[in-house]
């Protein structure tokens, strides 16, 4: 079997996630200092 596809669509979709919530913290943290 060949995973290299899937290995690389989990790592592309995690690093989207991690990309999306570190957007949220960071307007987070400037709404709430603002």
């Amino acid at each position: 079997m060949n995973l290299d596809w899937l290995d690389a669509f989990l790592l592309q979709g995690l690093f989207q996630v991690v990309m999306v919530i570190g957007l949220a913290l960071l307007l987070h943290l400037q709404m709430g200092l603002v």
